[in-house]
């Protein structure tokens, strides 16, 4: 091999060197671009997961609300019928009418009636104010806390 042909296996080799260096580089620049946008974009996306799992917790809670405000507005229209609130009244405070007279069994068993399923089975004993049978009733019916 002559002179010129090693200079010019030498230049060649230099060229393909510097070819195959700056696609190393190319290479390199554009892996880290990447791996920097990977890393810009991974907190949107992971706030957006956050906020989706979050949205549907809240649409979960606004259902349950919304079925206990149904159910608080079907109370409330039994609780205008007058034959309703007799019923409550007889049943929780043991009222009764003008010239009725009231029978308390002490120890009996209690059993309801199928149209009045509000009956509920509290010891009362004869001689108890009429506020202590109500809160009895109530403590019962599990609207008050037992203390």
């Amino acid at each position: 091999m002559s002179t010129s042909e090693k200079n010019a296996d030498s230049s060649a080799q230099t060229r393909m060197s510097g070819l195959l260096a700056s696609v190393g580089v190319r290479r390199l620049l554009f892996s880290l671009l990447a791996i920097i946008f990977v890393q810009q974009a991974a907190g949107p996306v992971q706030a957006w997961f956050a906020q989706r799992s979050q949205l549907v917790t809240l649409r979960a809670e606004v259902a349950a609300r919304e079925a206990a405000v149904s159910d608080l507005k079907q109370q409330a229209a039994r609780m205008r019928d007058p034959a309703y609130v007799e019923a409550l009244a007889r049943t929780r405070l043991h009222m009764v009418k003008p010239g009725e007279r009231s029978f308390i069994i002490v120890g009996g068993k209690e059993v309801a009636a199928p149209d009045a399923p509000l009956v509920t089975s509290v010891n009362t004993s004869v001689g108890q104010p009429w506020w202590t049978t109500l809160v009895n009733q109530v403590k019962a019916d599990g609207q008050l806390p037992k203390s």
